[in-house]
């Protein structure tokens, strides 16, 4: 059927307002931010295995005085009268079941944050929605989580938010376009950026958890006939954790820099980063954090 003049000119309109909005979806800071975000979740996933055995290990110290103090039991008496009974309040701390809080929360989190990503990834890609759907599921999940992180203060408001993010991860896959894209990037920006910024604040937390049986050890060592060699073990273990943290952070904060300029790029159309510096990044980032990886197991085999 040969086309009108006017039907040939709706139609080239129609296909430069298509390939205008494809063009102007941001996959290079998109690609960036993921691949920051894959780097922080394989520090992430390294760092918790050491704080979910320091997380618990000091929850059950915690209990196991309480439970004392609850029966007054002075310590260093014999331990039959609280031991050989069951506390509800410390199953948390035994179960098989469930990470421990703070360790769980920062896994959650984590997922969340990854499963953004990937939704927006997905946009810009054009993945069918039924492929995506089960990562928009998981956003919500996010809202308790930083909540928890940040001592339950403000739950209505975080809980809304993420709520939003989530309806419009569901319309923006239904209608793929620039605009359903950069909601959702102004949407979800204040609250990752507040997730990461979270875990940032909370470092000095973390690392009270990871050496405190390091600290117990060096004050043991401490009372005389002082142990110069555990002393100095005790020191090398702190150090280590402390580097490992620092390299988390520094991941943490390459992640908020992607995000940025994610922001940049789908709200004021302004693109900071060129190809070759994601790719360079990539590379370097993908090479901090296995480094990241490797210095965990390493803490790990040494306690």
């Amino acid at each position: 059927m040969t086309l009108t003049i006017r039907n040939r000119i709706s139609a080239v309109l129609v296909v430069l307002a298509i390939s205008g909005c494809t063009a102007i979806l941001p996959k290079p800071e998109t690609t960036a931010f993921i691949d920051a975000t894959n780097a922080v979740s394989i520090a992430t996933d390294a760092l918790l295995t050491l704080l979910e055995s320091a997380e618990r290990r000091n929850g059950l110290e915690a209990a196991q005085l309480i439970a004392m103090r609850d029966q007054e039991i002075r310590p260093g008496t014999p331990r039959d009268r609280w031991f050989m009974a069951f506390d509800p309040k410390m199953a948390v701390w035994y179960s098989d079941f469930s990470d421990p809080p703070l360790t769980a929360a920062l896994k959650r989190m984590q997922a969340g944050l990854a499963a953004y990503a990937k939704v927006l990834l997905a946009l810009v890609d054009g993945t069918p929605v039924e492929e995506t759907r089960d990562r928009i599921t998981k956003l919500a999940s996010n809202a308790s989580v930083i909540v928890g992180l940040l001592g339950g203060a403000i739950p209505q408001p975080v809980t809304l938010a993420f709520n939003v993010i989530r309806q419009l991860a569901e319309e923006a896959l239904q209608f793929q376009n620039a605009e359903n894209f950069r909601r959702l990037v102004e949407a979800g920006y204040p609250q990752v950026e507040l997730a990461i910024t979270a875990v940032k604040n909370y470092s000095p937390v973390l690392f009270e958890l990871l050496v405190k049986k390091t600290k117990d050890r060096w004050a043991l060592a401490m009372v005389p006939p002082v142990d110069a060699a555990v002393i100095s073990q005790t020191f090398s273990e702190m150090e280590g954790v402390r580097v490992l943290l620092s390299n988390y952070l520094m991941l943490l904060d390459a992640q908020q820099q992607a995000l940025h300029e994610l922001k940049l790029a789908a709200i004021q159309n302004v693109s900071p980063i060129s190809l070759q510096s994601i790719a360079d990044q990539s590379d370097r980032l993908r090479l901090q954090a296995e480094l990241t990886k490797r210095a965990a197991t390493q803490l790990s085999k040494g306690r």
